[in-house]
């Protein structure tokens, strides 16, 4: 529990303890089978803060994907902000946030199947599927469709700006084009991520069945 004020833009902590009201906390479950493959060295804060960040985006972009409604993402901002975190330079999945996200689309039950196996937990389901109705489970069925039909076109899009970034990288020696690189980066791995979701997205779909 930290108290703080800011005087003349200058920060002060004027009391830092253990909290002391103790309230419900509810267990939180982790796995770092699958990311671990992704960050194997110990992380930096650097590196965490844009991870975090792209996760975020990444489990937003994938939430579209598995059809939620927009009202039900504008509830799930918690677990989107907690859906990964780091223990001992480590990262970890917070498969208790990820299993709530899924809850909300249609199939889910089959769709947590898929993503446990797909990365790699066998601890189970942390929480019940929501009761879908007929015509949503139609209506994800015809846009899986469309969008495998798609697929090839998505993948490519992203290969070809990441290639275009990789040449354009191997020939950034100043600072602004540094700069550059470093912004175009971050606009990639934070919004245009997407197409690449989708390549993951099947293949947890395809895996599951």
């Amino acid at each position: 529990d930290i108290e703080w004020v800011v005087k003349n833009n200058e920060l002060y902590i004027v009391q830092c303890r253990p909290i002391t009201v103790k309230g419900f906390v509810p267990d939180v479950y982790w796995s770092n089978t699958n990311v671990n493959e992704n960050y194997p060295e110990a992380i930096t804060p650097l590196l965490y803060s844009i991870a975090r960040s792209s996760y975020y985006h990444y489990f937003k972009n994938l939430s579209k994907l598995l059809q939620i409604p927009e009202e039900d993402i504008q509830k799930l901002e918690k677990d989107y902000t907690n859906i990964i975190g780091a223990w001992g330079a480590k990262m970890y999945y917070n498969m208790s946030s990820i299993h709530r996200v899924i809850n909300s689309s249609p199939f889910a039950k089959l769709l947590l199947k898929s993503f446990n196996n797909f990365v790699g937990y066998q601890n189970g389901e942390k929480e019940e599927p929501s009761p879908i109705q007929f015509k949503s489970k139609r209506i994800f069925i015809q846009q899986l469709l469309k969008l495998n039909q798609n697929l090839d076109n998505h993948v490519l899009t992203f290969e070809n700006r990441v290639n275009e970034y990789q040449e354009s990288v191997s020939k950034a020696f100043t600072p602004q084009l540094l700069q550059k690189a470093y912004h175009e980066f971050i606009e990639i791995r934070m919004h245009s991520w997407y197409h690449a979701s989708l390549a993951d997205f099947f293949a947890m779909i395809f895996h599951g069945v």
